[in-house]
Parts: structure tokens; C-alpha cells; sequence
């Protein structure tokens, strides 16, 4: 039975595309290309912060507005855009990288088409196509790595804006699409990223490639990702999330690094790869080749720290988005607080700033404070703080174990989700400063056992559990009852229980004594009541 062939057909449903209108290039090098004059001309930095720049209007009479639709008002926030200087620089990069992909390359046949072409029928037939993977290639390679929640997909997003999808050259009828921006798959398969790019052209052409080769191999359907590059004219390819690529095996990396060559050689496609620190071992080695081949550099992105000029006009920019009352003065204070709890994470800020603004609002609370900054982290950013107790501590050994953490949506947070309880401004006054002292002995203990070795998952497993049931336990008293539970028992008894202890006069020790003593935490002799004043033993 013969192979059925897959075909590759034009859509008739072009629903992204807008004609070309040409403007003449004034750099000899890319004049007379339609490809390139019928992209927006560069502009000047100043003109990309105009045009990045999202601020939504804080109209005060909203603070006059029912509590209610003052909740909406506070998720402006969320559209806020302050460019940075990285936004520019990433911006700027682009657009050299989009226009040098297509110096040389014609919308008839061309030496791009023509080796594309052999390159397919190699594929198609067999054998391992051979066109001088050492060559100079026309595209760039670019890398933009940072940690999670710095904008740096979001900094691409916003200048993918400003360039047309699909453009359609009416006097050759031919399609060209600009940007291709795809996500390298959870388990870094090359077949899974060849469909992905095969869906980002269904999306915008509303074509069903995918559909159509649900079925077909590997080297099939890296084959088909490939010819439709070329057929379309596609100059850049951006790969956010390239840090999944880690996870497979050095032989399944190597693969990648084939399909990768072929096409920054092969078609000439510029690439940016976009992904978190885990990505700069991938980096070194994956995409070493490319990285020789390019001139472009890289861009590393790490969170701001607390006097940066770049995270100063961020809050600032940020904290005139009030609709509690009267706007709170942002103070030294206030500022120390908000960077702590967000160790200069732009994504956490934002979204601990809307979660403040919904606490204030739906209490009634008129006034911004640090209290009140503590006492909403706390309740809602419970699944973070192991990566901010990391980013704190300043421990790389630390911090490199959350590389790859995800800042939730605002809606999982308890405050949006519904799961926090509304509780009155008193409640939340007053449960403050029972909360500062349970996280004071969180930290203390936290400390204590990675230093007696145990590992930070399990310390904090067992820290949570034991806080959430004695949350006023003394960090000695909540030591003893995590290494008791370390070892399959409980140190821990009712609170009736342990009182009448006390009043008896009782001198059991707890499970895990022993370990503390011999760990130089406790005194050598006596309980945890014991004194070493003369006459205290009987």
C-alpha cells in the first residue's frame, strides 16, 4: 500500500491578512526588497516607548463609585505597561533581526526556495539532507533569559503588536507572515514542536494543517513545518519557554539541534529563544552553533533590586492606582515592604498591589500600611514563599531550585478566587501581629533544619502543618514536633492536654530532644522548662 503524500494547499480563508503597502527603504541594503518595504519602517526608541507605554486612566471620581465596581477599577492594573529599558532594547533587536532575514531573499524563486525544496525531498525520500551546516547564515539568533514574571514574553508580545500578522502582496498574489511565535513543548519533543508550529500558521491563515497530518511522523511533519516557513516567507521565528527543552536527554537535544540548524541555515530565519535562567545551559550547548553564527547577543533579565531606578518608577508609576479613599503617600516604608514581599518580581508586584486594592476596598479600609501589605501577602502568596524565602536567603544553590516557578493568575489568588474570608478591618489588625510572629518562627526554624541538613520540601511541608494546627507554638516547641514527625511520631499533644502537663509539673521530654541537644540548640540537661539556677533539680 503506497504512502499517502501530504499536500500542502493555500487557504481560502486568509481572516489575518492586510494588502502590502510599500514604503521605499532609505538603507541600500534593503531598497527594492517588497518584503522588507512593505514592513512598518524603524523608528526611534522614543517612538517604541509612545507606543509600548499602557497606563490606564485613574479617574478620581471612581473612588467615589460603590465598593462593588471599585473591585473592577482596581483590575486596571493589570493592563498597565511601564517600559523599561530592557523593553526598548528587546524591541530594538527585533526589528534588526526581522529585516536581516530577508536581505537577499525574493518573493519569486530563490536560493532560499530552492534549497528548502531539496532540503524537503531529502526528508521526504529518506536521507539526511547535507547543505553545509557550518555556513554563515543571513538570520540572527538572539536570547532573551530571565527570571519568571520579569515581562519578558510579555515585552515581545507588545512589539509583535505593531507588526501586521499576514501580509498579502496583491501583484504576485503571494502571502508573507512576518513572526512566528510558538512555545517549545513541556517535554521538549521536536515532533510536539514541529506541531506547534504547524497550528500557529491554522491560527492565522484558518487553515487545518495540524488536523491534516494527526497522524503523520516526525520527519514528516518537520519536513511540512519547514516548507511552510518558506512558502510564506517567514522571517522570524520566535521559541518562548526554550528552558522545557532541558528536560529531555542529550540524545533527544541533539535532534532539536538538527531541526534547529536546518532551518537557521537552511531557510535563513532569524530566531530569539526566550526563557528562564534554567535556559542558559541549553543555551551552551543546544544553540552554541547559532550563537557563534549571531551578533546579537543576548539579553539577561534579572529581578530589579529595591533601589533600581527601573523598579522605582514601576512602583511609583503603579502606586497612583487607589481606590480605597483619599491615596496613601507611598512612603519609604510602604516601599520596603512591597519589595520584600515580591523581591522585585514585576508580575508578583502588580498583583499584590490589585489584592491590597480588593482588601482595602471591600473592608472599608482607608488607609494604605504596611500591616496591611503583610497581612494580604500572607494570606494569599502562601504558595510562593519557599521562592521568596529562596530569593531572601540570596542563596544561589537555593533560588536555582525555583528557575522555572510560575506566578499564579490573579484569580487563584484566595482574595480573588473567594477562598479568603472577609473578615473586618479589626480582624485583620489585630491578627497582624499573630501573624508577623508566626512567620518570624517559620524563618527561625526553616533556617535551623536546612542546617541540620533536612531537605527544604520536607521542612516545609512539615513547617506548614505544624504551624496551621499550634500557630502559637515557640519556635523550639515547633523544632521539636517537625523532627518528631520527620521520624513517623508526634511530638505534639491536645492543648488540654499539654496544660495539665504544666500545671503537674510534668518533665517528659518531647520526640526530637535528643537531636537538638546534640545539635547544640538546647541546653545539655533538662527540659525545655528547665533552668540551670542552682537547687532547680531535685
Amino acid at each position: 500500500m503506497s504512502k499517502k503524500r501530504t499536500e500542502i494547499r493555500q487557504t481560502s480563508r486568509n481572516i489575518r491578512v492586510v494588502d502590502a503597502i510599500y514604503i521605499q527603504c532609505k538603507l541600500e541594503c534593503y531598497r527594492g526588497n517588497p518584503l522588507i518595504e512593505a514592513l512598518p519602517p524603524p523608528v526611534s526608541k522614543t517612538k517604541w516607548k509612545e507606543r509600548l507605554q499602557q497606563q490606564p486612566a485613574m479617574l478620581p471620581a471612581e473612588r467615589a463609585l460603590p465598593p462593588e465596581l471599585r473591585l473592577h477599577c482596581a483590575l486596571k492594573m493589570k493592563r498597565a505597561f511601564i517600559v523599561q529599558a530592557r523593553h526598548l532594547e528587546i524591541c530594538e533587536k527585533t526589528d534588526l533581526l526581522l529585516r536581516s532575514a530577508y536581505v537577499g531573499v525574493s518573493l519569486g524563486e530563490s536560493e532560499r526556495r530552492r534549497r528548502a525544496q531539496e532540503w524537503y525531498a531529502c526528508v521526504q525520500s529518506g536521507q539526511v539532507p547535507d547543505f553545509g551546516l557550518g555556513e554563515q547564515a543571513n538570520g540572527e539568533f538572539f536570547s532573551i533569559i530571565g527570571s519568571s514574571g520579569m515581562g519578558k514574553t510579555q515585552s515581545l508580545l507588545h512589539f509583535l503588536e505593531w507588526i501586521p500578522e499576514v501580509i498579502r502582496h496583491t501583484a504576485s498574489q503571494h502571502l508573507q507572515i512576518p513572526v512566528i511565535y510558538v512555545q517549545c513543548p513541556h517535554n521538549g519533543s521536536t515532533k510536539d514542536f514541529a506541531r506547534s508550529i504547524l497550528r500557529a500558521f491554522d491560527r492565522l491563515l484558518g487553515t487545518s494543517f495540524d488536523k491534516e497530518n494527526d497522524r503523520a511522523t516526525e520527519e514528516t511533519l518537520i519536513a511540512i513545518a519547514a516548507a511552510l516557513m518558506d512558502r510564506y516567507f517567514v522571517g522570524l521565528l520566535v521559541i518562548d519557554e526554550i528552558q522545557n527543552l532541558s528536560h529531555k536527554k542529550s540524545g533527544g537535544r541533539e535532534e532539536f539541534m538538527d531541526f534547529f540548524l536546518q532551518l537557521f541555515n537552511v531557510l535563513h530565519l532569524s530566531i530569539i529563544v526566550i526563557g528562564t535562567m534554567k535556559a542558559a545551559g541549553v543555551l551552551q550547548t543546544t544553540f552554541r552553533q547559532a550563537r557563534r553564527a549571531s551578533s546579537m547577543g543576548s539579553v539577561v533579565w534579572e529581578r530589579s533590586k529595591p533601589n533600581d531606578k527601573g523598579w522605582t518608577r514601576l512602583l511609583n508609576n503603579l502606586w497612583q492606582y487607589q481606590w480605597q479613599g483619599e491615596p496613601t503617600e507611598l512612603t519609604d516604608e510602604l516601599a520596603d515592604v512591597l519589595y520584600d514581599e515580591t523581591q522585585g518580581i514585576t508580575a508578583l508586584l502588580v498583583r499584590l498591589l490589585i489584592l491590597v486594592q480588593h482588601r482595602a476596598i471591600a473592608l472599608g479600609i482607608a488607609e494604605l500600611t504596611p500591616k496591611l501589605v503583610r497581612k494580604v501577602a500572607s494570606d494569599n502568596l502562601v504558595l510562593l514563599r519557599p521562592m521568596l524565602a529562596a530569593l531572601r536567603s540570596g542563596n544561589p544553590a537555593r533560588i536555582a531550585k525555583y528557575d522555572d516557578f510560575v506566578i499564579p493568575e490573579l484569580d487563584e489568588f484566595a482574595e480573588i478566587s473567594g477562598a479568603f474570608p472577609r473578615e473586618s478591618f479589626s480582624a485583620t489588625e489585630s491578627a497582624e501581629g499573630a501573624e508577623a510572629i508566626k512567620e518570624d518562627t517559620r524563618r527561625t526554624v526553616l533556617s535551623m533544619l536546612l542546617s541540620l541538613g533536612l531537605s527544604e520540601q520536607v521542612a516545609e511541608f512539615h513547617l506548614k502543618a505544624v504551624l496551621d494546627v499550634t500557630p502559637e507554638a515557640t519556635p523550639l516547641e515547633v523544632m521539636n514536633e517537625v523532627l518528631a514527625r520527620t521520624k513517623g511520631k508526634s511530638a505534639r499533644k491536645s492543648t488540654e492536654s499539654r496544660s495539665k502537663k504544666k500545671s503537674e509539673g510534668a518533665a517528659e521530654l518531647p520526640n526530637g530532644y535528643d537531636e537538638l541537644r546534640d545539635a547544640g540548640w538546647l541546653p545539655p540537661e533538662g527540659g525545655l522548662g528547665a533552668t540551670d539556677e542552682p537547687g532547680d533539680a531535685d
